[in-house]
């Protein structure tokens, strides 16, 4: 196993600008000398994607040299949850441990630091699973930098080899947690998301959605996850380029303008205890619920999907033409 330094697992595939704004805000991150970079470059699925999946790999071969980074390139098609699943199950054996980017995150420059440090402080704790870079745009108590929650992120993660163990594709119990209205309420963080839809998306077409599948594994064995006070990292990719961008124009995210500001003072103020902060947790899920009840107007949210339809056919024009 290699401990010397914590490897990044970046996963790229047909977002030429979108990679590039990554690796430029990966780039100004502190700490980075502290880890060794692995980029994955996904295969072409379709003939229309390629004139974007050509510009993003010569990109990350351009830029690979900068972060003295390690680039594999796919020649086949191995979706975004798969490629993901293999690569973090494969770091983790290696290294013990792994830090997630996927190609539309922008990234406060206090990301890999503050994952680190999460990474180092929780390492022999089997209680917490994940350290996320995420945090919903809400108000939580003053006083500490990072908060355990009992539920997962995507949107910039770190984990260990002996929390990834306990990941399942083919995890027993969903229909029953699906039928009993409580577990769904608890799953769902109390009525504030609907995490459940992916759950029965998973169901419905096996291996697609890694991230719910993942969060029901440390859903299953009461685990924690350390978040932070602010998020540190906004998704671009809710442009209608990503494989899951949502059609919701009030998905909570920080406003892209605020990702760059500092978040931390020194040292991180983490949690005294290793323990679910209910007092924190009850403020996050009654401001989720209460955002989720104020959705914008459907002509709002039908003019965002009919322009992210837009983007996709214009994109799919241009790749056909060229």
């Amino acid at each position: 196993m290699n401990q010397r330094k914590t490897p990044i697992a970046l996963f790229s595939y047909n977002r030429p600008q979108h990679v590039e704004r990554a690796l430029n805000t990966l780039a100004l991150c502190t700490r980075l000398d502290e880890c060794d970079l692995h980029i994955f470059s996904d295969g072409l699925r379709v003939e229309a994607h390629r004139a974007g999946w050509e510009a993003a790999q010569r990109i990350v071969r351009a830029r690979a040299a900068d972060f003295n980074a390690t680039v594999v390139e796919h020649p086949e098609n191995m979706g975004c949850s798969p490629s993901i699943v293999k690569h973090v199950t494969e770091l983790c054996r290696a290294y013990g441990r792994v830090i997630i980017v996927e190609d539309d995150f922008v990234m406060n420059p206090g990301y890999v630091s503050y994952l680190l440090d999460g990474l180092d402080r929780y390492e022999h704790e089997p209680a917490v699973y994940q350290i996320s870079a995420y945090m919903f745009p809400v108000e939580l108590p003053p006083g500490q930098d990072a908060f355990l929650f009992p539920y997962t992120t995507a949107w910039g993660w770190a984990t260990w080899e002996r929390a990834w163990q306990k990941f399942e594709w083919e995890a027993a119990g969903i229909a029953d947690l699906l039928a009993d209205a409580q577990a769904a309420r608890r799953f769902n963080l109390r009525g504030g998301v609907n995490y459940t839809k992916s759950l029965r998306a998973e169901l419905q077409k096996p291996r697609q959605i890694y991230d719910v599948m993942w969060y029901y594994a440390v859903f299953r064995h009461n685990g924690l996850v350390a978040h932070p006070k602010r998020s540190l990292v906004w998704n671009a990719g809710m442009d209608g380029s990503g494989t899951f961008s949502t059609n919701d124009p009030s998905f909570p995210q920080v406003p892209r303008a605020s990702i760059a500001e500092p978040v931390f003072g020194e040292p991180i103020r983490w949690p005294e205890t290793v323990a679910l902060d209910e007092a924190a947790y009850a403020a996050l899920t009654a401001q989720l619920r209460t955002r989720r009840e104020r959705k914008p107007p459907l002509h709002v949210r039908a003019r965002h999907k009919l322009a992210i339809y837009r983007r996709r056919l214009l994109a799919w024009l241009a790749a056909f033409v060229g």
